[in-house]
């Protein structure tokens, strides 16, 4: 019979604080600062009234764009197995910020990631803050945020909080209450924290505000993996 490793203790708060006081490399601030402006031309072209030939005009010249870009793609991310051998085999940078790498490119947080509002992601003590403001293009009903937009900003709230535990689950289930509607271009606060560990069961809830105002609530159960068992046997 193989033997399998032992599962990794995965101290959440250290690495994620090595993560945030990292130094950001040039090429990569460089790609922050070229997603920032695709998220302002996402949005202006959500909002405009251009003429055709106007706009195919530009489509042109993003498509020469990314013809520049395409001879550079980004090299494939650790998968979590390969996290798990690397943290294994403890070849790790010992500040460990790597285990949050894939934060950068995130749907939601990544700063690289253009179709991200982003959210940035703080730890206080038990609690998980994240602080964002939503515009037009994740607009649902008029002036405000799509609930599906509200849910999973929760849902990532809630999914950092929960592995605090050091001892991280993946969602398998989670139910939002809308409280009001949460408006577009405001600011908006989430928090999120671990109610209880029963077993592999990780309970966490949370809450996005504006300003006092609870906006929503989300409730969350996270089921831990032993992601030594994505390894391949020896």
């Amino acid at each position: 019979m193989t033997n399998q490793p032992t599962p990794p203790a995965i101290n959440f708060a250290e690495r994620f604080a090595a993560w945030e006081r990292r130094e950001v490399p040039p090429d990569l601030a460089a790609q922050f600062r070229l997603a920032a402006e695709l998220r302002a031309l996402l949005n202006a072209l959500n909002l405009t009234t251009a003429p055709g030939p106007m706009l195919d005009a530009l489509a042109e010249e993003v498509r020469d764009l990314r013809a520049m870009l395409a001879p550079h793609p980004r090299q494939p991310k650790l998968t979590m197995a390969e996290m798990i051998a690397r943290l294994s085999a403890d070849d790790m940078a010992p500040g460990g910020a790597e285990t949050f790498a894939h934060f950068d490119h995130s749907p939601f947080m990544g700063a690289a990631n253009p179709i991200a509002p982003p959210m940035k992601l703080s730890q206080h003590n038990a609690t998980v803050v994240g602080t964002v403001r939503f515009g037009d293009l994740y607009e649902g009903p008029p002036g405000h945020v799509h609930g599906g937009f509200v849910a999973a900003i929760l849902d990532e709230v809630l999914g950092a909080a929960q592995a605090s535990t050091n001892s991280p689950g993946m969602t398998a289930r989670l139910e939002v209450t809308y409280l009001a509607p949460t408006p577009l271009h405001a600011d908006l606060v989430a928090t999120g924290w671990v109610q209880r560990v029963d077993g592999r069961k990780i309970f966490a809830a949370g809450e996005l505000r504006h300003g006092d105002a609870v906006m929503a609530k989300a409730e969350g159960l996270f089921v831990s993996i032993d992601f030594t068992r994505l390894l391949p046997p020896d």
